[in-house]
């Protein structure tokens, strides 16, 4: 399917529906995460993770039940980062091996290409629930938009 993926009615709601399109009010609807509580499955760096992004978001309401699974992935992706930086500071970028022939090579950690593949998960989870400052700036708790305000009422306040 070509063009954009279709924003989901809670996202346009708390957007302030800046298209001003119809809202697709039969879309079909899910519980809102109520508790902090991460699975247990996730790692350790995970849970912590997903402690401050569910803080962040428990009173947003835009983070439903069926979002868990996509949380779950964000929050490892950057427990992944994290353990990667650590590999990459003890273990350095490079380390030196020996060929066949007893030439001494340098070559890249294995680490280094895991941790640019991480980044880009992870850049685009963060993007994907509002976590950067412009993708955050799509939202509003309060329903509004910042764009709803008419320059003739402003005028003639």
């Amino acid at each position: 399917m070509a063009g954009r993926r279709p924003k989901p009615t809670d996202v346009k709601r708390a957007a302030g529906n800046p298209g001003g399109r119809t809202l697709n009010e039969n879309e079909v609807e899910s519980a809102v995460i109520q508790e902090f509580e991460p699975p247990s499955h996730l790692s350790e760096r995970a849970k912590e993770a997903w402690l401050r992004i569910v803080e962040h978001y428990i009173h947003t309401k835009v983070i439903q039940i069926t979002d868990e699974m996509a949380l779950e992935m964000l929050c490892e992706t950057y427990a992944d980062i994290r353990e990667l930086r650590e590999e990459i500071e003890i273990n350095g970028r490079t380390f030196v091996s020996t060929d066949r022939t007893g030439s001494k090579l340098l070559k890249r950690n294995p680490a280094v290409a895991e941790l640019a593949d991480a980044d880009k998960r992870l850049r685009m989870w963060i993007v994907e629930f509002g976590l950067t400052p412009s993708s955050r700036s799509k939202f509003n708790t309060d329903g509004s938009s910042k764009g709803d305000e008419d320059p003739l009422d402003e005028f003639l306040k």
